[in-house]
């Protein structure tokens, strides 16, 4: 067994649940979906799942949500996903730091993030927030709301503003709070388009004519997403949920300002119009960080395409094999 078969092969303990849950003979495939390898990849995920809800798909698309049993069963698959397939490999820096562990323990069962990845947004947030920079936190495809609960964890657990801040404050206070948006459909991914297709060349509709419809990628409840967001550690004012597509939301439902913008919604319709109207928002200084960018062609032609046409191109740090980072200037 490969260290890759190790990461991808479910617990023996979770299959027979499943089993259990479907019943001998009785939807096989989503038995066998269960154990599926993802594709397989032409260098190392260094990012758990790379896109993680490219391979949820195999994991859910074919699932009808509407019987406690498909319920259960989207459960255990997920739950097993985490155990198995998101293993957090000692990072000696990143494990020293007891204020990020902290809020990481707390989100990351609602994460499909690398370790890595969600110490980076981690560091953006502390970032603002230490550098006065103005704006909300904007999060574009939630999943199960994991970055989203972290980021609004860390702007709780962020060292308090200097004296000069507070001097001013107290002269002039401020009208609100920082809060986190999270745009999600909390119905599962939109439809991709012939664009979307993966670093490996096998296309998003593809997965959707093997396995189904997209209704099951990435799929959690708005009112699940919400109980995660206040069992972590959340209250209602500390964030606003926007259900619906947002090529539909945010025409008319977005924050004046963003600090923290973080799109992960992986094609290149959604991807595209994130930018259009979300970066503008963006206050210098502020950061940008795409999902996708490294695993899906069409996010990363998006990203290409809108700074291509700037007049302030930015530099994308790469911070996984999918992820990049930038600071706008």
């Amino acid at each position: 067994m490969t260290p890759y078969d190790a990461i991808v092969t479910p617990p023996t303990n979770a299959l027979n649940r499943l089993e259990a849950v479907l019943g001998a003979g009785t939807n096989a495939d989503v038995r066998g979906l269960a154990s599926a390898r993802p594709f397989q990849p032409t260098q190392p995920l260094d990012d758990g799942w790379g896109a993680g809800c490219s391979i949820a798909a195999r994991l859910g698309a074919t699932q009808p949500r509407s019987t406690s049993v498909n319920n259960e069963t989207r459960d255990i698959v997920y739950s097993t996903k985490h155990r198995s397939e998101l293993v957090d490999y000692p990072i000696a820096d990143i494990d020293a730091d007891l204020m990020f562990q902290e809020v990481f323990r707390a989100a990351r069962a609602y994460s499909m993030v690398s370790k890595e990845a969600l110490h980076s947004l981690f560091e953006a947030v502390k970032y603002v927030v230490r550098g006065d920079i103005p704006g909300d936190i904007v999060e574009c495809g939630v999943w199960r709301g994991g970055s989203s609960l972290l980021a609004g964890l860390t702007l709780k657990a962020a060292a308090p503003p200097s004296v000069k801040r507070r001097l001013r404050d107290a002269l002039k206070p401020r009208s609100a709070k920082r809060k986190v948006w999270l745009y999600d459909t909390f119905e599962g991914m939109t439809e991709p388009t012939e664009r979307d297709v993966e670093i490996g060349g096998r296309t998003a509709r593809s997965y959707i004519e093997q396995y189904g419809d997209s209704g099951g990628w990435c799929y959690s409840a708005e009112d699940e997403v919400r109980q995660n967001l206040l069992s972590g550690g959340l209250s209602p004012s500390d964030f606003v949920m926007v259900k619906g597509d947002v090529l539909q939301t945010l025409r008319d439902q977005r924050p004046g300002r963003v600090s923290v913008l973080r799109l992960d919604t992986d094609w290149y319709e959604s991807t595209k119009f994130e930018l259009e109207v979300l970066y503008p928002l963006l206050s210098p200084g502020g950061v940008l960080i795409i999902d996708d960018y490294g695993h899906w062609n069409g996010a990363r032609q998006a990203v290409d395409e809108y700074f291509a046409s700037s007049r302030a191109p930015v530099f994308l740090q790469r911070t996984t094999y999918a992820v990049r980072t930038a600071v706008k200037g």
